[in-house]
């Protein structure tokens, strides 16, 4: 049975870092510095790979529209973000929500890079719940067959019969809100269809997204370093590893001299050196076996790369020759891939436009700062930090850690004092005798010399009284047991409450849109003037229906637009969405995404115009392609009144 407790209160908070003007300073600083990559890397200009890898990235994604990028990838801003193959909590989740707000700011996109390639310790998940007897626990639920370091890209997803244990063991976790049946629907279906573990998991993050209404693409890392744009910059990692291993260590040791740190696996580990070749800051992976150190020496005018196990590959000196060459041992099975430091300076230099950290993330990538700026010679664009703390729907008990103290000074007291624990009136016949008997050696020893031999035997007769007390009065033990027993377990019941660590989708999905209105306020500092849009917005329910009754018509598989001129001042839209678009959630984010997309072009309206935008419904919208379709159906609405009026 589910005990009862004193104070349920439910702890939430966000951190979103920059705040207001200075989020709106690091987005445009960040532009900037994206738009001056004249260094060289992997045989190319920085500008240059960075075309290159949006254009494999948008691929990967399987973004529609990516060709357009690839003629021309400066106008749409990417908004990325990134974590291991993991069943997350929310204060991880909650960077997909500040990337998709970021993205809705700007008329962007949010993109999550898995990092599938990266080693997680277990394979289980800690579950919350109820134990026959009412107590809270931890309970580990496996999602992989395969318990024990793992990286994503290289298991499978879960059996059917451990998958639906899986789901039982969350069926019944304390304190589960809705957003879990979304994940499960998702992670069901998914699961005989997902070539790894992490392409599962990622599909239950998606469901989760998709139920508050943000929109989030994902790419696995394993996919991108595959790629060119990968290799490039691999090559030059490898073909300078004398500069980068120097490098490393030198920015390390003064952020670790200025931070006070003297663990040498903190913020990353040092970079090493085996057999007369130096450590390089990627991992190499094959099939089968866990990941291991790459380490480079110079050999026949190349670079030899290799591992403890003996050499992998030889490089030549030449950068595209060498990428060239990278390619073929990753389609022999054996891939070079970065290293946390390496991942996100790699993503914030030549994919992203903004880049969104968690707190762990912002704390090494300070680093990642000073190591980018010195490699390339060019100050990397600013990144945000953001992170949620939503703890279960638990009840909590009103203890502390002074009341466990206090039980465990009165467990001690009542040892030696048993007849102070009961009611005067039971202290008859032979209890009574001794508690005389008791007070009577508690006088000898008051008077007794200390030190003294008579103080000594005083103080045996009075332990023995005590412990002779106890036998008569065992409930006081036990009652004061209890207590201290009770008061360990209501504490470890607040430790499992109060922890930020339970799986996002056994949050209420209440909860969870709250943190995406939160993240969408703060990125509003970043998109168009609130008060431009708003000027520009038609509110009279009897126009919007004179427009829908005589209206100029035009429209595409993505909208329909419905015009009328003739207002004067600037052009003004209304929104209908209708509920063919499906719940509440999903119609308010087809309206946000409209809305995106009309202060994109509002410059481009003619003055004058009242329109009504109808979206079509679809699997999914894009403000891109929503942004493009309303350019042109603008236009069309306009070269149609034209030939109407002079018709």
């Amino acid at each position: 049975m589910k005990p009862a407790a004193t104070t349920p209160p439910l702890a939430e908070g966000v951190v979103l870092s920059p705040n207001g003007s200075a989020l709106a300073k690091a987005f445009v600083s960040a532009r900037r510095h994206l738009g001056d990559m004249t260094f060289a890397v992997g045989g190319m200009t920085g500008a240059a790979l960075r075309r290159r890898a949006r254009a494999e990235v948008a691929e990967v994604a399987e973004w529609a529209e990516w060709t357009e990028w690839t003629k021309n990838p400066g106008p749409a801003s990417w908004i990325v973000t990134g974590h291991q193959a993991e069943m997350i909590h929310a204060g991880v989740w909650f960077k997909d929500a500040a990337a998709a707000a970021l993205a809705e700011a700007v008329g962007g996109s949010a993109l999550h890079v898995v990092a599938d390639l990266d080693e997680r310790p277990g394979g289980w998940l800690a579950v919350a719940s109820f134990d026959a007897d009412g107590r809270l626990g931890w309970t580990a639920a496996p999602y992989t067959d395969r318990p024990g370091p793992h990286c994503g890209a290289h298991r499978p997803p879960p059996s059917a019969a451990m998958f639906e244990a899986l789901a039982d063991t969350l069926a019944g976790a304390a304190g589960a809100g809705d957003a879990l049946g979304s994940w499960l629907t998702a992670a069901r279906e998914a699961r005989p269809h997902a070539r790894t573990l992490a392409e599962w998991l990622t599909v239950g993050r998606a469901a989760i997204d998709e139920s508050v209404g943000i929109r989030v693409s994902n790419v696995q890392l394993s996919q991108l370093v595959r790629r060119s744009a990968w290799m490039h910059f691999a090559a030059d990692l490898a073909l300078r590893f004398e500069q980068m291993h120097a490098l490393h260590a030198e920015v390390l040791t003064a952020y670790r001299a200025a931070h006070g740190i003297t663990d040498r696996h903190r913020p990353v580990n040092d970079l090493g050196d085996w057999a007369g070749a130096l450590e390089l800051p990627l991992w190499v992976y094959r099939k089968t076996g866990r990941r291991q150190a790459v380490y480079a020496r110079r050999r026949r005018g190349g670079v030899e790369l290799l591992t403890a196990g003996g050499a992998i590959g030889h490089l030549d000196g030449q950068a595209e020759a060498a990428a060239t060459q990278l390619a073929e041992l990753a389609s022999g099975g054996t891939i070079l891939a970065p290293r946390a430091l390496t991942l996100t300076l790699f993503l914030r230099t030549f994919v992203a436009d903004l880049f969104v950290h968690g707190t762990g993330g912002a704390l090494y990538d300070r680093l990642g700062d000073t190591l980018t700026e010195r490699w390339f010679n060019w100050r990397p664009p600013p990144f945000v930090t953001a992170t949620a703390t939503l703890r279960l729907y638990l009840e909590r008990f009103d203890v502390t850690a002074a009341d466990l103290a206090a039980a465990r000074w009165n467990v001690h007291h009542a040892r030696h004092n048993p007849h102070l624990y009961v009611p005067a009136d039971k202290l008859t016949g032979p209890v009574a005798a001794m508690v005389q008997d008791r007070a009577a050696v508690l006088a000898e020893i008051a008077d007794a010399p200390r030190f003294s031999e008579d103080r000594a035997a005083a103080f045996t007769r009075l332990h023995k009284i005590n412990d002779r007390l106890g036998q008569r009065l065992p409930e006081v033990e036990a009652q004061t047991q209890a207590a201290l027993r009770q008061i360990g377990e209501r504490l470890a019941h607040n430790a499992i409450a109060d922890s930020r660590e339970a799986f996002v989708a056994l949050m209420p999905t209440a909860k969870l849109a709250r943190l995406v209105e939160q993240a969408r306020r703060w990125a509003a500092a970043i998109g168009p003037r609130r008060t431009k849009a708003s000027n520009h917005r038609l509110t009279s329910p009897r126009r919007v229906s004179e427009v829908f009754a005589t209206g100029v018509r035009a429209g595409d598989g993505r909208m329909l637009l419905l015009g009328l001129p003739g207002s004067p001042g600037p052009s003004r839209a209304a929104f209908a969405v209708g509920k063919r678009h499906g719940n509440a959630v999903r119609r308010n984010r087809v309206r946000r995404q409209c809305r995106a997309a009309y202060r994109q072009v509002l410059d481009e309206l003619p003055d004058g115009w009242d329109l009504v935008i109808v979206p079509r419904p679809a699997k999914r919208h894009s403000v891109v392609d929503l942004t493009r379709s309303m350019t042109a159906l603008a236009r069309r609405l306009a070269t149609k009144h034209k030939a109407h009026k002079h018709g």
